[in-house]
């Protein structure tokens, strides 16, 4: 069920409850979007496609969960919306989804999964986030402390320009430099 209608994709993955209080202007028209952990993918995607009555904002729509229930939970919440055909979901480790994916395949990519291996997917973060893509990263203030390892580590990748946004329990974002 991935749609596409011109070659870009969009994925995500991880809790949305800041996507409820958050006021998110759309993004430019036909990307690709990644977003690990399904379980409210909804709010997100809601927010997405607001301004977009064809609802194809984003040629790809995809959502990586771990946890079948999940999955299942974010299927439900489409399919009520209507907006189950527009969304590609899988049960699948985050981590090998990244290092399956091609690179600067991404243009928008919500990340808020396992905290604890956050560190091992920037390599593959980076590579996979297309130039001028944004990496949005959930929790970034409330669980400050489990981000620290992989904090660091983004704040030394040159090709990352970042800041956290003081948003629900904080949001960090990095776009990639055009190099």
């Amino acid at each position: 069920m991935t749609a596409r209608a011109g070659g870009k994709r969009l994925v995500s993955a991880g809790n949305q409850d800041w996507a409820e209080r958050a006021v998110v202007p759309p993004p430019p028209p036909r990307h690709n979007v990644l977003r690990w952990s399904a379980l409210v993918w909804l709010v997100a995607f809601g927010i997405l496609l607001a301004n977009d009555p064809g609802r194809i904002f984003f040629d790809t729509k995809l959502s990586v969960d771990l946890d079948p229930s999940r999955t299942a939970l974010a299927r439900d919440n489409l399919t009520r919306a209507g907006l189950d055909e527009l969304v590609e979901l899988r049960t699948e480790d985050a981590g090998m989804a990244l290092s399956n994916a091609a690179d600067g395949e991404w243009d928008f990519m919500f990340l808020d999964s396992e905290r604890i291996a956050y560190p091992g997917y920037l390599v593959n973060l980076v590579r996979t986030l297309k130039p001028g893509g944004v990496l949005a990263i959930d929790n970034a203030l409330s669980h400050e402390h489990e981000l620290v390892e992989f904090t660091a580590q983004v704040q030394e990748v040159e090709a990352l320009t970042q800041t956290v946004v003081p948003v629900g329990a904080g949001m960090r974002l990095a776009v990639r430099g055009r190099f």
